[in-house]
């Protein structure tokens, strides 16, 4: 038996196969990044406002198995998904000033289908060649 190697045909066969698949499997959902923090009024009992920028972007979305949520530890429930995006995600950090005082980032939180979700526990990022995306498992409800 004869296998011939892959050749430039071939590698765009896959990359069109990939395009292809990419829309069936991937939906568009929007990140909300934060970007920063703007003073409230003290004397007029008004809170500091967390300020978010819109990030369109298309992910995997894929609901958690049964057993995988069992054997959590409780951090995650049913109603959880997990979705895959090639943008980073950041979860809740905590994270130095510029005076170098510490304190904790907003995480983002994601839109889909016009619902919010949170991130739950931390995003990762999963590397395969030169590619790379980033995994988290999202609940709704905004943080």
């Amino acid at each position: 038996m004869n296998i011939p190697q892959i050749g430039q045909a071939d590698g765009q066969f896959m990359a069109d196969a990939i395009d292809e698949m990419d829309a069936l499997i991937s939906e568009g959902i929007t990140i909300m990044r934060w970007t920063s923090t703007t003073a409230g009024a003290q004397a007029l009992l008004q809170g500091d406002t967390q300020v978010y920028t819109a990030i369109p972007a298309v992910a995997v979305v894929e609901e958690l198995a049964p057993l995988e949520i069992a054997s959590s530890g409780n951090l995650y429930a049913a109603g959880d998904i997990r979705i895959q995006v090639a943008l980073q995600i950041f979860g809740g950090e905590n994270a130095a000033g510029g005076d170098a005082a510490a304190g904790a980032r907003p995480a983002d939180w994601i839109v889909r289908d016009g619902r919010s979700y949170r991130i739950v526990g931390h995003p990762y990022q999963v590397k395969f060649g030169q590619g790379s995306w980033w995994k988290a498992v999202i609940r709704q409800g905004k943080a």
